[in-house]
């Protein structure tokens, strides 16, 4: 998969280079967590194709979700053995996840003393989590690389989550529940949203210049830091006699 995104009217979209095989319309696939039954292909031209050969470059149109980019795609029996190829990839990555939580807690469970300090002293700084939201794939690997680049002493930046596509509801409910902001790049926002976002006091970042963005980002970091209070004198003054 060389690159993919959600286009307006055509859902998940993936261009895709044949390496061995001929593909064709009808063809099912599965790359990771997503599958297709392959609606339709065009060329780089725009050109609609009914199959493609090896070295072939092309564009599908019938995901289930965007594939990730730099993934390989497979081709399958039929749709319903594509599916549950995909779904064993979910649930892989869930068993994954599962254990890596399962390992944290046994990790801090085993901590020395000076582990516990430094833990106490993290929960006095402030965090900023972000939901990370992006036209394509690759324009969503290079913002959140430039997003764990921004470091502080006083706040931990922390995304919770990232997908490709507008900003929908679904979102905006997974922020009020993490208590996170939303960054969209190159995004619009689904009916709706603006809306919710405000009932539920959820904050949205967008800009179509990554660093821009990055420059709101830091932005947003500074204005979680508490006022500092400085004491500046303007003068002195002596009391030598008090008159009655």
């Amino acid at each position: 998969v060389i690159e993919a995104q959600i286009e307006q009217g055509r859902g998940p979209v993936a261009s895709v280079i044949v390496e061995k095989g001929t593909l064709k319309c009808g063809d099912a696939l599965v790359s990771g967590e997503s599958y297709c039954r392959v609606k339709s292909m065009m060329d780089a031209q725009g050109n609609v194709v009914k199959s493609a050969g090896p070295s072939t470059a092309v564009k599908i149109l019938g995901w289930s979700e965007v594939p990730r980019s730099g993934d390989r795609f497979n081709k399958e029996k039929n749709e319903k053995t594509a599916k549950r190829s995909a779904d064993e990839s979910k649930t892989d990555r869930k068993m994954s996840d599962s254990k890596q939580v399962l390992g944290d807690k046994a990790s801090n469970a085993g901590s020395s003393v000076e582990d516990l300090f430094a833990a106490i002293e993290n929960q006095k700084k402030k965090n900023l989590r972000l939901i990370v939201k992006s036209d394509v794939h690759g324009s969503l690997e290079a913002l959140v690389a430039g997003l764990e680049n921004i470091k502080s002493d006083k706040v931990d930046l922390e995304i919770i989550g990232q997908g490709v596509g507008n900003i929908t509801k679904s979102d905006i409910t997974l922020a009020s529940t993490g208590d996170a902001t939303i960054v969209g790049f190159n995004v619009r926002l689904d009916n709706g949203v603006q809306s919710l976002a405000k009932h539920e006091d959820v904050t949205i970042i967008q800009n179509a210049i990554i660093y821009e963005l990055l420059d709101q980002v830091e932005e947003s970091m500074v204005g979680l830091l508490e006022a500092e209070v400085v004491e500046k004198k303007s003068g002195a003054a002596e009391v030598r006699q008090v008159f009655g």
